[in-house]
């Protein structure tokens, strides 16, 4: 009988544990504007539910770094097909953007998350966002539409996620 009741409480013993992390993810992710978005990106490393505020910036991070790569590679692509001076001008600008993302932004802020140095990183993410700007804005600039405003959209509220984690950091 006591080898149940020592299974039982050790079985329980993780309950909270995994509820804590759990919470901690909930918790972070309603104190930024995308909830659910932030949810999705948390959760979709699987060792998150073990970390700490640092480790969901990191985790944020990577997903900011995966989407802008992603658009890195779609501006490419669309800079590669087209013979539209103007768009190609934008698309030149976007470029320089989501590299000083991929490049500088990116690791910038999350290492200073892991450093814990948050108001570092809040400058970090506060250039990703301007770098996200400056692109579309560029589209505007040419007089043309966006034909990526749906990833530079996704881009910008990654990089919201993860501006306010580090600042629930602070």
């Amino acid at each position: 009988m006591s080898l149940l009741v020592l299974e039982a409480l050790f079985c329980f013993a993780f309950i909270p544990l995994s509820h804590s992390a759990d919470s901690l993810i909930e918790s972070t992710c309603q104190q930024t504007p995308y909830y659910d978005f932030c949810i999705y990106t948390l959760q979709s490393d699987p060792r998150s539910s073990t970390m700490g505020l640092p480790g969901l910036a990191r985790v944020a991070g990577n997903g900011l770094n995966d989407t802008a790569t992603d658009n890195l590679d779609l501006v490419s692509g669309l800079l590669g097909s087209t013979n539209n001076a103007s768009l190609d001008k934008a698309l030149k600008v976007c470029i320089g953007s989501y590299n000083t993302i991929i490049k500088v932004d990116v690791p910038g802020a999350i290492e200073a998350a892991l450093r814990n140095n948050p108001n570092l990183g809040i400058d970090y993410t506060r250039d990703a966002a301007k770098q996200v700007d400056t692109c579309e804005k560029s589209f505007g600039e040419n007089k043309i539409e966006s034909p990526i405003s749906g990833s530079n959209t996704a881009a910008y509220e990654l990089i919201v996620i993860l501006q306010s984690i580090v600042t629930i950091i602070l």
